[in-house]
């Protein structure tokens, strides 16, 4: 007598659904990750270029364009070159932040624009 084993089949199907769901859902879960992170460094390059393009117009003695997300303070460091002065930059742009150093002719620099 020979017998048939039906439930084989449906039983196979359930397991490699289950698989692809949960391959699915890894997927997801990086990609969502991966989307997060791009936009962190998006923020974090904003702010970046805020604090390179305010360091540059401050190096060449012009007044930086008005800006309430960038910020700068005058620095004390030992050895600076006569008529210059270390600063610090620093902006921000949404969760994301960034701060550059660089000397610069000497001028009142303390504060925002």
């Amino acid at each position: 007598m020979i017998t048939h084993r039906r439930g084989i089949f449906f039983t196979d199907a359930l397991i490699g659904l289950i698989i692809i769901a949960a391959l699915a859902t890894a997927i997801a879960v990086a990609l969502t990750q991966y989307h997060r992170a791009a936009g962190r460094m998006s923020d974090t390059r904003a702010a970046e270029r805020l604090c390179e393009r305010t360091l540059a117009d401050l190096s060449v003695g012009a007044k930086p364009a008005p800006d309430a997300r960038v910020s700068w303070k005058a620095m004390q460091v030992n050895d600076t070159p006569v008529g210059y002065v270390w600063i610090e930059v620093s902006a921000r742009c949404d969760q994301s932040g960034a701060a550059l150093v660089g000397l610069v002719p000497a001028m009142p620099v303390e504060g925002k624009p």
